[in-house]
């Protein structure tokens, strides 16, 4: 996980523990001065398409590159995030509140 202050907790997991299957390449994209430029996969379930929900860095600088080939996902915008069998409370963000 990574902490940043300001901002809720972030897991990054692999992206091999994902259902990939599952994705699509969004062309949103965003910038951040202490991990990089970040890509987005949207996710469709069988009960609807989640635009953006998750991103990675492909080339995160230098101080982040623990986080290369991670994703990580709005845990705030699904149903639940399992953390060695243990549930993660969800915190308030912009994009709980609708943002994406």
């Amino acid at each position: 996980f990574l902490f940043e202050t300001g901002h809720p907790v972030r897991h990054y997991l692999p992206i091999s523990d994902s259902r990939l299957d599952m994705f699509a390449p969004s062309r949103y994209i965003s910038r951040c001065p202490y991990k990089g430029i970040s890509n987005y996969y949207h996710v469709t379930t069988s009960t609807r398409r989640h635009e953006n929900l998750v991103w990675y860095y492909p080339e995160p600088v230098h101080e982040a590159e623990r986080i290369k080939g991670l994703v990580c996902f709005h845990h705030e915008l699904v149903d639940k995030i399992l953390v060695d069998g243990v549930e993660i409370p969800k915190e308030a963000t912009a994009a709980s509140d609708g943002y994406f």
